[in-house]
């Protein structure tokens, strides 16, 4: 497996992988804002097995805590699922952000809307708790935690992480599109 990250060459490519595996909650602004930065931490990368894209992997971090590194959009497109390349994604993610300076990874998920990808995690993950912050959208979200050096992970106590504004993202970047999209694209 091979881990492109995405640029302006690959962006539609990224977006149309994170829009198949996420029907319901397109990025693109996401994605875009990723590609325009100069920050180490927030990036998105195309999976290849033999020159054939099959998910996409990201990281970010959260403004709350200078610690952590998240995993951002993170799937495997349908047709080539149950093939392992999920956990080989997730496992090559993590050493991208061993090389950064941050102590822990974590992950949101929906336990519903993601349930595929839970047994993944939980073998992955050290740590799982139920993300239940009430200024947030928060009904059936989990977040998995683990440490990148030798320090224990702390939990995330419920922090708020902004959920709602990601989704308000994903709405305006679908707006965006149906305005500009042959100037961006």
């Amino acid at each position: 497996m091979k881990l492109e990250k995405v640029d302006q060459k690959n962006l539609e490519l990224a977006y149309h992988i994170q829009k198949t595996i996420f029907p319901e909650e397109p990025d693109f602004l996401f994605i875009r804002r990723s590609v325009n930065s100069d920050r180490i931490e927030f990036n998105h990368y195309i999976a290849y097995v033999d020159d054939r894209p099959v998910g996409i992997t990201g990281t970010y971090t959260e403004k709350c805590d200078k610690d952590s590194i998240w995993l951002s959009w993170f799937g495997v497109l349908p047709n080539e699922r149950r093939k392992g390349y999920g956990k080989e994604m997730l496992l090559e993610t993590i050493e991208i952000c061993k090389k950064l300076p941050f102590k822990y990874f974590r992950c949101y998920t929906s336990i519903e809307e993601n349930a595929s990808a839970q047994p993944l995690y939980k073998s992955i993950f050290d740590i799982c708790e139920k993300y239940l912050n009430r200024n947030d959208k928060t009904p059936n979200d989990t977040i998995y935690s683990m440490s990148l050096t030798d320090e224990k992970v702390p939990y995330w106590n419920n922090k708020y992480i902004g959920i709602k504004e990601y989704d308000a993202l994903s709405q305006k970047g679908e707006e965006y599109l149906k305005h500009h999209k042959k100037s961006i694209l």
